[in-house]
């Protein structure tokens, strides 16, 4: 009998280290810069960032990365098929196209890399957002600022860049806890009509998200609440969130930047190309 218990701990011991060790199916897509960019980096390298980028991605043990012409391929197919359904989508953000991608390429986790550069000109941002497929959002925004003097030290920079993001996919975000409301750790962002917001929600439950099954809009006095602790939980500075109250068919809606709260008709809401969005909350 004992002989037996052994056997059975040591097996489920053996099944847990293989699963810890079991890589993360990803795939990357880097964006190419606006052309008014080159204007002020025409000695950017665009292509050989990208590679930087994921040359640093391919050496962590903890990705299995698939391969760049696959994705390719697959991101020009999924263009394709977003933008004849909905074109709207492809105009405000990307994320309906890189949802479709991992789709069509079984993922775990999507990888998108963004290049840009401030307003003054004189910093190239880099951004790396991390798509969780199973809840269809963007669970990480990671930037970091690169002075245009010091763009040779992008080979550096970049694998520093990627251990920093490779432990915060690891280790996962976090529900946060204000009183008794429990928030959402990130935004979730509108690009869509109100029914596929609703059925959005409905994913981000079904997948029992950061470990609850009823998430859900939050009320005025919920988003005020977030609001009044928009440090801790990290609102965005220049976003409109929605709630989940309405006047009639007017959505009341706050602005992240001053607190201020306002109506709006939801068609605006899903197809203006400033930053909509909604952070989910649950109470017991």
């Amino acid at each position: 009998m004992k002989k037996t218990i052994i056997v059975i701990i040591t097996a489920l011991v053996c099944w847990n280290i293989a699963q810890s060790q079991e890589k993360m199916k990803i795939a990357v897509i880097n964006t190419y810069p606006h052309a008014n960019f080159f204007k002020h980096f025409p000695d950017f390298n665009f292509n050989e960032v990208s590679r930087m980028l994921l040359s640093a991605l391919s050496e962590s043990e903890k990705f299995d990365i698939i391969d760049s012409v696959q994705t390719k391929q697959a991101f020009e197919e999924a263009f394709k098929e977003v933008r004849s359904q909905n074109p709207n989508a492809i105009a405000i953000k990307p994320i309906p196209v890189v949802l479709k991608v991992g789709e069509m390429l079984s993922v775990k986790k999507m990888i998108i890399g963004i290049v840009h550069s401030d307003i003054s000109h004189r910093n190239l941002i880099l951004i790396v957002q991390v798509v969780d497929m199973a809840m269809g959002i963007c669970e990480w925004n990671i930037e970091r600022a690169v002075p245009a003097e010091e763009i040779f030290k992008l080979k550096d920079i970049i694998p520093e860049f990627v251990r920093e993001l490779t432990q915060k996919i690891v280790e996962g975000q976090q529900v946060i806890k204000i009183d008794s409301l429990y928030v959402f750790p990130v935004d979730v962002d509108i690009y869509a009509t109100d029914y596929e917001m609703a059925e959005k929600i409905e994913k981000i439950n079904l997948n029992n998200s950061y470990g609850y099954n009823n998430w859900r809009m939050p009320t005025v006095k919920e988003m005020q609440l977030i609001y009044d602790n928009r440090a801790i939980v990290g609102l965005d500075d220049f976003s409109t969130y929605l709630s989940s109250e309405k006047e009639g068919n007017l959505v009341k809606v706050m602005r992240s930047e001053d607190g201020s709260w306002w109506l709006s008709y939801p068609e605006e809401l899903t197809y203006s190309r400033a930053n909509r969005t909604f952070r989910l909350v649950r109470t017991e």
